[in-house]
């Protein structure tokens, strides 16, 4: 891992952390941030950007810089954080939304970051209805999120996203990328949600009647409450109910989706933590599939990362809300005529969408080396309940045995002399022949 500075690229840094969330349940929007020190006598300036990226030069976060302090003669300890800790500083007026396309809302709301955020386009037909009182521009951002079925991601990318809430993935994280063995652990059920939701009409308000005001106008404030039941609790539970109040942008054209969405992640009481190799595959924000044991598959939301690194980087993964998931077993055969090479198996939840690549393989047997290749690049399909087999032919690509090497069938060939045993190197695939 490195950092640029403006156009300055530090390489020796240390004690570098990097815990990204983000929060799919509308409650808030988390400022990310990263710490790292670095071998420098530069002087680093606040409000300059800092970029942590991988040996790879992928993006890993792009911040602005708010903290710079030598900590001796040749080290700075630089805090670097997302633009949404900039949002905390700037208050928005009072305002009346009436059909107002989300675009445009957040032009004005978001006009601290310039052009530096984006809008998935998913929310282009998407308009706001409602009254926001005088707050943060952080906070309406968050009221924005919850009312159109969005969150807001500041890793991994160079600026603020709005983007979708998915229920559906296609990302696993496999078994031989987690360490043993997740925590599952259970939070108190939630017997109900309520939400409140509002109307407003222009007009002069009477004594008893609730009124806000926003661009010189008067409006009477009607407010209502809308619940759902969670039908799946024990009997014996201790009520508990989670109300959401005073998200005045909640209206009676939206709250049945609010409503449901909430329910969604507050009536499932599950949370899952597990340790993976992660070398940003699995990022907040995301829904993933996951094993809790050689047998039995999750899915849930990736809320946060907290990242080790060293040669390969590590993650400890919070999620919530996790369901189980029905799986089963894809076995994939891989024959030379009707002699068997290779097996590979692979559980998959049921109905996943798979496609596999298939490997080179390097097997030896009565004296020879043979490099097979498969006759087709992968195998695709859908997981359905009792299983998958397949069965994939393979052809001789190369052999060798007598120290002697053999060009059978070969779609692709790398040859390296060496300097000083004039021996040749043959690449094939992802395997490597020494003749």
């Amino acid at each position: 891992m490195y950092v640029v500075i403006g156009t300055k690229r530090y390489n020796r840094i240390s004690e570098l952390r990097f815990d990204p969330e983000a929060d799919v349940t509308g409650n808030t929007v988390p400022i990310n941030d990263l710490w790292v020190s670095i071998k420098t006598d530069d002087s680093i300036a606040l409000s300059s950007r800092i970029e942590l990226r991988d040996d790879m030069d992928n993006l890993w976060a792009k911040y602005w810089v708010t903290y710079s302090e030598m900590e001796d003669k040749f080290t700075v300890r630089v805090h670097g954080e997302s633009a949404v800790s900039r949002l905390d500083t700037v208050t928005l007026e009072p305002i009346m939304y009436q059909s107002e396309p989300v675009g445009d809302a957040l032009s004005s709301v978001l006009s601290a970051l310039g052009d530096e955020y984006s809008l998935d386009q998913s929310f282009n037909q998407k308009t706001l209805s409602g009254y926001c009182p005088r707050q943060s521009a952080r906070i309406r951002l968050q009221w924005i999120c919850l009312c159109i079925g969005g969150y807001v991601k500041t890793a991994f990318n160079d600026h603020l996203e709005i983007i979708p809430i998915e229920d559906s993935t296609n990302v696993i994280i496999p078994l031989d990328k987690t360490y043993w063995k997740p925590t599952i652990t259970y939070k108190n059920y939630i017997t109900a949600v309520r939400v409140a939701y509002y109307s407003y009409s222009a007009g002069e308000p009477t004594r008893t009647d609730q009124y806000v005001e926003a661009d010189g106008q008067t409006y009477i404030e009607v407010k209502q409450w809308a619940t759902l039941l969670n039908n799946n609790v024990p009997e014996g539970a201790n009520e508990n109910v989670v109300e959401f109040d005073r998200v005045t942008l909640v209206n009676q054209n939206n709250v049945s989706e609010i409503l449901s969405f909430l329910a969604d992640r507050h009536f499932n009481h599950t949370e899952a933590s597990l340790s993976v190799i992660d070398n940003a595959e699995f990022i907040p924000g995301q829904r993933v599939f996951f094993f809790a044991d050689e047998n039995t598959m999750g899915a849930g939301y990736i809320n946060h990362c907290s990242f080790r690194f060293g040669l390969q980087a590590k993650a400890d993964i919070d999620m919530t809300p996790i369901e189980g998931v029905e799986s089963d077993v894809l076995v994939i055969t891989y024959k030379w005529g009707t002699f068997q090479v290779g097996v590979r198996v692979f559980r998959l939840p049921i109905g996943y969408d798979y496609d596999i690549q298939n490997p080179y393989l390097d097997v030896t047997f009565q004296g020879h080396r043979y490099i097979f290749r498969p006759t087709a690049a992968s195998v695709s399909g859908t997981m359905v309940e009792g299983g998958v087999s397949v069965v994939q032919q393979v052809e001789t690509a190369l052999e060798q045995y007598a120290g002697h090497l053999y060009v059978r069938s070969v779609d692709g060939v790398t040859q390296e002399e060496n300097a000083v045993s004039n021996q040749g190197t043959i690449k094939y695939g992802d395997v490597v022949i020494d003749g």
